[in-house]
């Protein structure tokens, strides 16, 4: 069975960093797949467009680009707050956070936003609101395990 939209499908893969050989940042294994239907929006669009056709059994290698996956990295996407501002906001005490921990934001309109905060110093904390991997082309190396029609 081919891989198409609507089709539930298993893969097993690599995903990389600045080539196929270069940072691994996310594996998953045969035992313990990526399961999605294809168009669920589980995944990219371009990284499942690439699938469509494939069956079970084949490798892929797919190469997505920074505009096609999470954005180019926007500089202005670094929020900083001073101390006071950052712990009023989130109500909590000073300490309660650590560098690269996550910080979900909520702005005036309802309008949801993930950061990492990136700095703590003694007045200032930064956030930064980009994708992890914004900026980065990301490497896909793996192979189909299945394609199936989707469990009711």
């Amino acid at each position: 069975m081919e891989i198409k939209k609507g089709k539930r499908v298993k893969v097993q893969y690599q995903l990389r960093l600045e080539s196929f050989d270069g940072e691994l940042v996310e594996e998953t294994r045969e035992n313990e797949p990526e399961v999605f239907v294809v168009g669920d929006d589980a995944m990219l669009d371009i990284f499942e467009n690439q699938l469509l056709g494939k069956k079970a059994g084949d490798d892929f290698r797919i190469e997505i680009h920074a505009a096609d996956a999470f954005g180019d990295y926007d500089p202005d996407a670094l929020i900083e707050f001073t101390e006071e501002e950052f712990y009023e906001l989130v109500g909590e005490e000073k300490g309660d956070f650590e560098l690269g921990a996550y910080f979900p934001m909520e702005d005036d309109e309802g309008n949801n936003y993930d950061g990492f905060i990136t700095e703590i110093e003694e007045d200032r904390v930064v956030v930064d609101f980009n994708h992890p991997l914004a900026g980065e082309t990301l490497y896909f190396a793996g192979k189909v395990l299945e394609v199936s029609e989707p469990e009711a």
